[in-house]
């Protein structure tokens, strides 16, 4: 009898998977390479069979989150609907990312943060470069608010300068929600976000 073919690519998912748990529960730079693999279900030689090191891992968790995020708001953005809709949808994108994963989401976060302000102004550089992912999503939010300025749907405004402002309301909103999660309710945050700022970039008759 053959031995089971393994699919390593799937595999690796899987570990990502029980990692970015792992990490929300116990915080990265309290988690050991043996919690990630008594999570996974593997022993420790398997791990180094896929990464390197625990810092390896957390990046490839971080990305793996990002590109769930970033193939879903692509998808949004190509939907051939109005911009007000679209709008609405990748800010709950945004927030449902939270959602995904059981454990405490806000270490997770944290951790994210923290390494991302290392990597602008540590000496060595941390582990991600979170002012990227600010770019990249900036330039997102932005592309349908100027679809909606030509379309007429939006009043003629600075759109970077909307979508960072958007940005900085999700932000401002995950803290708060990290401090205090029974003060904020990330599921309705969503559509008070996007009333507040529609009112005020949508193109009234006059």
């Amino acid at each position: 009898m053959s031995p089971k073919k393994v699919d390593k690519e799937k595999k690796k998912q899987a570990i990502l998977m029980s990692a970015i748990r792992v990490f929300a529960e116990k915080g990265v730079h309290n988690t050991k390479i043996a919690d990630l693999a008594l999570a996974a279900g593997i022993g420790k030689g398997t791990i180094y069979e896929y990464f390197r090191s625990r810092d390896e891992i957390f990046i490839e968790a971080f990305n793996f989150i990002l590109r769930d995020m970033e193939t879903r708001l692509k998808a949004e953005i190509a939907i051939p609907e109005e911009p007000e809709t679209k709008l609405k949808s990748m800010t709950n994108i945004v927030f449902s990312s939270l959602d995904q994963f059981s454990g405490d989401m806000a270490n997770l976060f944290i951790d994210i943060w923290h390494e991302g302000i290392r990597s602008k102004s540590g000496p060595g550089g941390g582990l991600i470069d979170l002012g990227q992912l600010y770019e990249d999503i900036r330039l997102e939010y932005k592309q349908v608010i100027d679809e909606g300025i030509q379309s007429g749907e939006f009043r003629k405004i600075d759109s970077r300068m909307a979508a960072s402002t958007i940005l900085a309301a999700v932000d401002g909103l995950i803290l708060q929600w990290i401090l205090n999660p029974e003060a904020v309710d990330l599921h309705s945050a969503n559509v008070k976000i996007m009333d507040l700022f529609l009112n005020g970039i949508k193109r009234h008759e006059e």
